[in-house]
């Protein structure tokens, strides 16, 4: 243990490769750990599982997530932080789970178990922790058979309870999607609840499909419920103050996920007991132990909901800044850590291009030129929360934001008038600077060729053009007119 490292980043989730990348690029060694590898977390999400929010929203660095489909599936996610971190040349430690802190603010040595039962210590002058939640599920009370084989609170895939009854405990959008994919499959699936009618937001993406198959009697939605006991081949339910004898294959306990508390104890890093939420300084991210830093949704206790990636991706912004002494960005105000409110404001920060890290992550580029019109507002209301009553030919200055880098690559807005005076919005064209760019991206050039092209064109340097080019190129790829991927055309 001779090395000490500026930062020491705990999770190798989405939110520490975050912190890991902007504390390189402000001139910091960090090193991240984690208990298991590269977007660990993923690995428990069952197979194929998309992601129903925009693919834009689960980007790092600004670097496109270019999947070829409308939602980020598991895989696409774990084939691209894992390629984003290599790429970047990251320093990850797998199979590192962090015991204890010894020492203090500035010089700390953190002692973590490593998977062949070593003890390894780290020294670090600070610690974020991104550890997340998705590592330790709600498990049930103790109950009659709740150790027996049959209960599990993983559900990866449902092919296995094939024409079996299965009892689903909880009735969140995991277990929605469980549901639906065992229905299919062929089991006999029945979802437990304890409330008495279900919000639209924890259906939210599958409700209408569940609503006709429980209205149809082919899944059975059990309210006011609770288990009581489990027997080889069967449950025990309360519904309502009525005690029923289902049968029963197996139970996937769905329930969500605990923050670990246990650690907290051991940094000794206080939180609320009831919420599991710890205490942290809005402004800087910080604990009550000082130079120990939470960010992402292990900020949120026993609320994960309260924080998504595309908002806590942007809260290593703010812890940074206090590291090095600056104010946190502009754009957040004062308010309370429990709110809602204070979280959303994350979501607003426009994206920090990692430059360096894109001419990487996109080695060959692809598109062709089909038309000079985009129609910019059918991508933004499709795939950002730009949300309007209707067409309109201008943006606010607020708005502008969320379309993004589009813009970067669209000249005017263009409105058909018609006879009566009213105007029809036909979309924005692409600039003369996207159209020399469309060009040149024939499936064979990295973005350095299409720089080097350029720059002997124009008789330009091409530390002059690269930048322009890279921001111009990576809006083309958001609007969907480009493609990158690794070819053999861009090995070297």
């Amino acid at each position: 243990m001779t090395d000490l490292y500026d930062l020491l980043v705990v999770g190798a989730g989405p939110i520490g490769l975050s912190t890991a990348l902007l504390a390189r690029r402000r001139g910091l060694r960090p090193l991240v750990i984690d208990r298991g590898t590269i977007a660990n977390h993923l690995l428990d999400f069952p197979l194929g599982m998309p992601f129903f929010g925009p693919a834009h929203s689960l980007e790092l660095a600004g670097i496109p997530l270019d999947i070829g489909h409308k939602h980020a599936t598991r895989e696409d996610l774990l084939s691209y932080y894992g390629r984003l971190a290599r790429l970047a040349e990251l320093e990850v430690h797998r199979d590192r789970r962090l015991d204890r802190l010894e020492g203090r603010d500035g010089d700390y040595t953190a002692i973590a178990c490593a998977g062949d039962g070593r003890t390894v210590a780290y020294r670090c002058r600070k610690v974020v922790l991104a550890t997340g939640v998705f590592g330790r599920p709600r498990r049930l009370p103790e109950l009659p058979g709740v150790d027996l084989p049959k209960v599990g609170y993983l559900y990866r895939e449902p092919y296995s309870y094939i024409g079996k009854d299965v009892l689903l405990v909880g009735a969140g959008n995991s277990s929605a999607g469980a549901a639906l994919a065992l229905h299919h499959a062929g089991a006999r699936v029945t979802v437990l609840d304890r409330n008495a009618a279900i919000p639209p937001t924890k259906w939210r993406w599958y409700m209408e499909d569940l609503q006709q198959l429980v209205h149809r009697g082919e899944i059975t939605l059990l309210r006011r419920a609770t288990l009581e006991r489990i027997e080889p081949d069967a449950v025990w339910v309360n519904i309502a103050g009525e005690r029923v004898r289902l049968a029963n294959d197996a139970v996937l306990v769905q329930l969500g996920y605990e923050p670990d508390a246990p650690l907290f104890d051991r940094l000794g890093i206080g939180f609320d007991p009831a919420t599991k939420m710890p205490r942290i300084d809005v402004h800087s991210f910080e604990t009550d132990v000082r130079g120990v830093y939470l960010a992402g949704i292990v900020c949120a206790g026993t609320s994960p909901d309260l924080i998504f990636v595309w908002g806590a991706r942007n809260h290593p912004r703010v812890i940074l800044a206090h590291i090095l002494g600056e104010p946190p960005p502009p754009q957040l105000r004062d308010l309370g850590r429990t709110t809602v409110a204070h979280w959303v404001q994350f979501e607003y920060l426009s994206d920090d291009i990692d430059e360096a890290l894109a001419l990487r992550m996109v080695p060959v580029v692809a598109g062709e030129i089909r038309d000079d019109v985009f129609d910019v507002y059918e991508y933004a209301t499709h795939t950002t929360s730009l949300y309007t009553d209707g067409p309109r030919a201008e943006l606010t200055s607020t708005e502008r934001w969320k379309v993004g880098p589009v813009l970067d690559a669209l000249g005017g807005w263009l409105v058909q008038r018609n006879a009566d005076g009213s105007g029809v919005y036909k979309g924005q064209t692409l600039s003369a600077n996207a159209f020399e760019i469309l060009r040149l991206c024939d499936g064979t050039r990295r973005i350095s060729g299409v720089v080097e092209a350029l720059a002997a064109q124009y008789e330009q340097s091409e530390d002059e053009l690269r930048g322009p080019v890279l921001k111009l190129i990576l809006s083309l790829l958001y609007t969907g007119r480009l493609h990158w991927r690794a070819t053999p055309a861009a090995a070297t």
